[in-house]
């Protein structure tokens, strides 16, 4: 989680390996709402580098770089 508040208003990272899919999610009063997408691989089980920053308001994600 990033900027966490409380429970209900933070931003968060899902990795979805069955789709290939990485999400930034902004959760609002505990509604979700997806910010950006992008591709990502990885093999469940098997250790990998996830980074986040937030820089000025600006939030990037790196898996593995």
């Amino acid at each position: 989680m990033l900027n966490l508040q409380d429970q209900d208003n933070y931003y968060k990272i899902e990795l979805d390996q069955r789709v290939g899919l990485t999400t930034l999610v902004k959760v609002v009063d505990g509604y979700e709402t997806n910010l950006a997408r992008s591709t990502t691989t990885y093999t469940p089980g098997e250790g990998f580098a996830l980074k986040a920053e937030v820089v000025d308001g600006k939030i990037q994600a790196w898996v593995d770089g």
